[in-house]
């Protein structure tokens, strides 16, 4: 069995310092003009054109005042989006991860997503009154109680997550990770995420304080069995 640190850190005080670190790191991107919080839409092509722009008789719907009411159409053939702007410009747009092309209109930006075998159009606004009235994070105290060291058991395989859009994809796990806490003992499944473990799970909080869908939780790879 290999060893983890479910959080990282070697001292009490490291370990506060690393979970507020995080926690600055968040917010900021959180009030990034291309965060989460500046997400206006979610659209899925079709085969053929598809419209997009703020005026209701678009197919891909904008915030009024964000763009024009007619910004363009995207073309779906097969696996390849070209759009075309309202000046009749046209380019083949990259849905590439991890740098895709981004059409910038007005105070919105938008980009191709790839999901399954599926292709979207992911638009983030920065004028999104969601991002602008952001008045931060709440969360609960640092308690290094929570700071412990874990046991990973291999057993690797592939298991079924069922992802924000509803969709079920198949994900790389090594294992169950072993833990005691307050004289009782827990086991998590994480699956690897951008090198890291990336552990979901539910507790009593999911009710009323904390995301309802889950807690998430990253940890480093095991290192030196540790």
């Amino acid at each position: 069995m290999a060893a983890i640190l479910l959080v990282a850190g070697n001292t009490e005080s490291s370990y506060s310092d690393s979970i507020r670190a995080w926690q600055q790191k968040r917010d900021a991107a959180l009030r990034s003009p291309d965060g989460w919080l500046a997400l206006v839409g979610l659209f899925w092509l079709r085969p053929g054109d598809n419209t997009i722009g703020s005026a209701d008789s678009n197919d891909f719907v904008l915030p009024k005042g964000s763009a024009h009411a007619e910004v363009g159409r995207l073309h779906l053939a097969g696996e390849t989006v070209v759009f075309t702007a309202f000046d009749g410009s046209s380019r083949r747009l990259s849905y590439d991860e991890q740098k895709p092309d981004v059409v910038h209109a007005g105070s919105v930006a938008f980009y191709v997503i790839k999901r399954g075998d599926r292709l979207a159009v992911r638009a983030k606004d920065s004028s999104s009154p969601v991002l602008k009235n952001f008045n931060g994070m709440s969360y609960f105290p640092v308690n290094p109680e929570l700071h412990f060291t874990a046991h990973l058991v291999a057993d690797p395989k592939k298991i079924p997550i069922l992802n924000i859009l509803g969709e079920t994809e198949m994900q790389d796990s090594p294992g169950i990770v072993e833990f005691a806490y307050k004289g009782q003992r827990y086991s998590l499944r994480p699956i690897f995420e951008d090198q890291t473990l990336f552990f979901l799970f539910k507790d009593p909080t999911n009710k009323t304080e904390t995301y309802q869908a889950g807690r998430m939780l990253n940890t480093p790879l095991p290192v030196e069995g540790r």
